[in-house]
C-alpha cells in the first residue's frame, strides 16, 4: 500500500471519529446561526452518491474550507454557501456543476431566472453533509490554512 493511500485512510479513519464527536454528519437545513458554532473552524462537505475509491457507501470529501480573516466566524462562512444571496467561490462551482447536469432554470421568454437558479444552489447545498472541527486561536489561521491546505492536497 502506498503511502498516500495509508494517509487517506487515516484521513477519513479521523473523519469518522470527528463524526462521531460532533454526533454526525450534520446539514445547512438543521443548522442556524444560533446553535453552539465554534467560532474558528475548517469544515469538509460530502455529496451523497460520490464515494470513496474501494466503497460503495463510504462518502468522499467534495469540498473542504476555513473561515476567512479575522471578522469572520464559522456560521458566517457556513451561512455564505447557505443563503440564496450568498456569494463563494463554492457556490460557483455548484451552480456551474448544476447548470452542466440539468441546464439553466429558464423564464418563459428564455432568459435565465438568476433567483430561481440561486435558490437551486442554495437548496442543493443545504442538503450535503458536512463536518467541522473547531481550531483554537492561538495561531488558529497558521493551523486553520495547513489543515485545509493539506487536506486539499492529500484529497486531490
Amino acid at each position: 500500500m502506498t503511502k498516500r493511500k495509508k494517509d487517506t485512510e487515516r484521513f477519513y479513519d479521523l473523519m469518522e471519529r470527528l463524526e462521531d464527536r460532533v454526533g454526525g454528519k450534520w446539514t445547512l437545513n438543521e443548522c442556524c446561526r444560533h446553535m453552539n458554532w465554534p467560532h474558528r473552524g475548517v469544515y469538509f462537505f460530502f455529496e451523497d452518491g460520490e464515494t470513496r475509491s474501494g466503497s460503495e457507501t463510504a462518502l468522499r470529501v467534495v469540498r473542504i474550507g476555513t473561515t476567512t480573516g479575522k471578522n469572520t466566524v464559522l456560521w458566517d462562512r457556513l451561512g455564505s454557501h447557505r443563503s440564496n444571496r450568498g456569494i463563494s467561490v463554492f457556490r460557483d462551482h455548484v451552480d456551474k456543476a448544476l447548470r452542466n447536469r440539468d441546464g439553466s432554470i429558464r423564464n418563459r421568454d428564455g432568459s435565465i431566472d438568476r433567483d430561481r437558479n440561486r435558490q437551486r444552489v442554495s437548496q442543493y447545498i443545504r442538503n450535503m453533509p458536512f463536518l467541522w472541527v473547531k481550531v483554537f486561536e492561538k495561531d488558529g489561521q497558521k493551523i486553520r490554512d495547513l489543515i485545509e491546505r493539506n487536506s486539499i492536497a492529500l484529497l486531490s
